[in-house]
């Protein structure tokens, strides 16, 4: 699974935002550190077509017990974000809130070939939602 391999990720797909029905392509950079003490320490880049500042995401995944993490996620926006995550061979997603902000999902499903299926949904407390569909694979 991705996020227990150091190194550098990269990722491609489309967001789709219920407001106004459009999809943007995206491009992401993920930097996942070697775990340390229990946490892995991972840094996200995403670029948005049209967009010339990406957004830069930090997260920290905190070993608990089995499959299951403790995940907190620092962002530009929001400030830090909590939420809880879950792997197994198969499958890597977590869950973030942000007090009734937002509340998102992210799934990372196993392909062949080491890459990935991205499949992401975001909900505002206005219940507009923003959907990230896509794939991501070891950078060269």
């Amino acid at each position: 699974m991705f996020i227990l391999e150091p190194g550098k990720w990269v990722g491609e797909g489309q967001i789709t935002f219920s407001v106004t029905n459009q999809s943007v392509n995206y491009r992401t950079v993920w930097t996942i550190h070697p775990e340390h003490k229990g946490a892995i320490l991972a840094q996200q880049m995403v670029y948005l077509e049209g967009v010339e500042e990406p957004t830069r995401n930090f997260y920290k995944f905190s070993r608990q017990q089995g499959e299951s993490f403790s995940v907190i996620m620092e962002n530009p926006l929001f400030g830090d974000v909590s939420g809880q995550a879950t792997l197994n061979e198969e499958l890597f997603e977590f869950e973030i809130a942000h007090s009734n902000e937002f509340f998102g999902k992210e799934s990372y499903r196993s392909l062949p070939e080491n890459c990935f299926e991205v499949s992401a949904t975001y909900t505002s407390e206005e219940k507009e939602t923003t959907q990230i569909r896509g794939l991501l694979r070891r950078a060269p």
